[in-house]
């Protein structure tokens, strides 16, 4: 228990030494780039203009007629919702059933 509480306490002081190292190279990078101009537009050449190709337009896309959707039937002549065919694995799952009642521990 000693061993792992130091390990997790050494871990830490690592971990706070390594962020505390890691900034100060950030700052002292940031102050050398800013020094010799790199943060500056214009430092990096710009690429030279190459020989393109000239550009073909954008073929037009064609839009597609939207599609007619048929009305919606009144709710007197919709269909029931429940299924007619519920129970069409009755006689496989009364199997089950009785195996578990035959399991069922006695009180």
């Amino acid at each position: 228990m000693l061993i792992r509480n130091a390990w997790i306490r050494f871990i830490a002081v690592f971990g706070q030494i390594w962020r505390f190292l890691s900034q100060q190279f950030s700052r002292l990078w940031q102050l050398f780039s800013t020094l010799l101009g790199f943060d500056r537009e214009g430092y990096f050449l710009n690429a030279e203009p190459t020989n393109q190709m000239p550009s073909q337009p954008n073929p037009t896309i064609a839009t597609p007629t939207p599609e007619t959707k048929p009305s919606p039937t009144p709710t007197s002549e919709r269909p029931s919702r429940s299924r007619p065919n519920r129970n069409t694995n009755s006689k496989e799952m009364d199997y089950y059933r009785d195996l578990a009642r035959q399991i069922r521990p006695k009180a």
